[in-house]
C-alpha cells in the first residue's frame, strides 16, 4: 500500500507539472506582448534649433554630463537641416552636428543622424497626388545632397551610427492604397541612395498614430509600407504627451506596429514622450508648446514600452528632462534618476 500511495503521488505531481507546463505555453501565447514594470530609457531625440547655433561647447558638454548622468546610449539628431538652416556646416568653427559627435564618441555614445526637413511638411502631403509626388521629389534631392555632403564628415566619428528620415509617417495622410504607394516610393529610394552613399549606415523612420484608426488596419499599412522600403528600423511615438493616443490605448496600437516591424525584419524602438501639450493642433490653433510631464506619468509610460521593444527612445530630454528646461524639466530628471538608481540597486541584489 506505502509504494502504491508512494506511485500515485509520483504520478500526481507529473501530472501537476505537465498542466503547469501547458498553462504557461498557452498564457505566453495569448499575452500582450507589454511586461509589467517599467524600463529605463535607452536613448533621446535633439531636436536642432537656430538658439544651438550660438551654443558654446560648454553648453553641449553641459548636456552630454546630464546625458551621463542618466545613462543614455543613443541620440537622435531629428534634422540636420530645417527651413533651410544648416546644422552641420560652420565656416566659423565646429557646427552642431560636429560638436555632438565628437562628445558621444567620448562618451561611447551612437548617433543617428537625421536630414532634411521644411515646416510645410505637413500642408504639403495634404496636396493631391501630383502635388505630393513633387514635393516628395524635392524632398528626396535635398536630403540626398545633405547626405552626401555631412557623411565624410560624419564617417570620421566612431558614433555615427545611421542615418534618420525626418518625414513622420502618421495615419491621416498615408492610408490610402495610392498615397502609401507614393510614400513607399520615396522612402525606398531615399533608403537606397542612403545605402550608397554609407552602405554599412541604419536607415531609420518614425510614426505614429492616433485612436481614430483601427488597429488591425495598422498593421497591414506598417506591414505593406516596410516590406517595400526596407528600413531598418521603425520608431513608433507612444503618442501620449500629444494627446493623440490615451495611455490604457496604446498598447493595442504599438502592437500591430510591433508585428509589422519584426515580420519585416526591422528593429522596433517606442518614442517616449515626455512632455504635455498645451497649445497647437489639434488643441488649438496656435503654435506648439508644451510643458515637462509628470514623473508619475512618465514612470506609467516606461511600463507600458516593453517586452519585444528594442529600446525606448525619449523625445525629448533636453528641453523636457533636465534641469536646461527648467525647475519642471529639472524635477522630471531628478525623479528619473532616483528610479535608475533604484533599478541598479535591485539588479545588484539580482546578482
Amino acid at each position: 500500500m506505502g509504494l502504491e500511495k508512494h506511485e500515485r503521488a509520483r504520478t500526481f505531481v507529473k501530472v501537476l507539472l505537465i498542466v503547469v507546463i501547458i498553462a504557461q505555453v498557452v498564457i505566453s501565447c495569448f499575452a500582450k506582448p507589454w511586461k509589467n514594470g517599467p524600463v529605463p530609457l535607452d536613448g533621446t531625440f535633439i531636436q536642432l534649433t537656430s538658439v544651438h547655433l550660438a551654443w558654446k561647447v560648454e553648453q553641449w558638454r553641459e548636456l552630454f554630463l546630464y546625458f551621463r548622468e542618466m545613462e543614455l546610449k543613443h541620440l537622435i539628431v531629428q534634422w540636420i537641416v530645417y527651413d533651410g538652416i544648416s546644422f552641420f556646416d560652420n565656416p566659423f568653427g565646429l557646427s552642431p552636428l560636429e560638436i555632438i559627435l565628437g562628445l558621444a564618441d567620448a562618451e561611447g555614445m551612437t548617433v543617428s543622424v537625421g536630414l532634411a526637413m521644411d515646416t510645410a511638411y505637413w500642408q504639403k502631403i495634404g496636396g493631391d497626388p501630383d502635388e505630393v509626388n513633387a514635393y516628395l521629389d524635392d524632398a528626396f534631392v535635398l536630403s540626398r545632397q545633405t547626405a552626401i555632403q555631412v557623411n565624410e564628415m560624419a564617417g570620421r566619428h566612431p558614433s555615427f551610427q545611421g542615418w534618420y528620415i525626418p518625414q513622420e509617417v502618421d495615419n491621416v495622410h498615408w492610408m490610402k492604397a495610392q498615397r502609401r504607394r507614393i510614400l513607399s516610393r520615396y522612402l525606398r529610394d531615399l533608403c537606397s541612395s542612403l545605402r550608397s552613399i554609407s552602405p554599412d549606415k541604419s536607415v531609420s523612420v518614425s510614426g505614429f498614430a492616433n485612436s481614430e484608426v483601427n488597429p488591425e488596419a495598422l498593421e497591414r499599412f506598417w506591414t505593406k509600407l516596410l516590406t517595400e522600403t526596407k528600413v531598418d528600423t521603425v520608431l513608433f511615438q507612444d503618442g501620449i504627451g500629444a494627446g493623440n493616443i490615451g495611455g490604457d490605448e496604446t498598447p493595442a496600437f504599438l502592437g500591430p506596429v510591433l508585428k509589422a516591424a519584426k515580420a519585416a525584419g526591422c528593429e522596433f524602438h517606442v518614442i517616449i514622450e515626455v512632455f504635455q501639450q498645451i497649445a497647437g493642433l489639434p488643441i488649438n490653433d496656435d503654435y506648439f508648446q508644451a510643458v515637462p510631464a509628470s514623473w508619475q506619468r512618465v514612470h506609467r509610460q516606461l511600463e507600458i514600452g516593453a517586452s519585444g521593444v528594442d529600446s525606448l527612445i525619449a523625445f525629448s530630454v533636453p528641453e523636457y528632462m533636465t534641469p536646461i528646461g527648467g525647475e519642471k524639466a529639472e524635477n522630471l530628471y531628478r525623479s528619473y534618476l532616483q528610479f535608475i538608481h533604484e533599478q541598479g540597486k535591485m539588479l545588484r541584489l539580482l546578482n
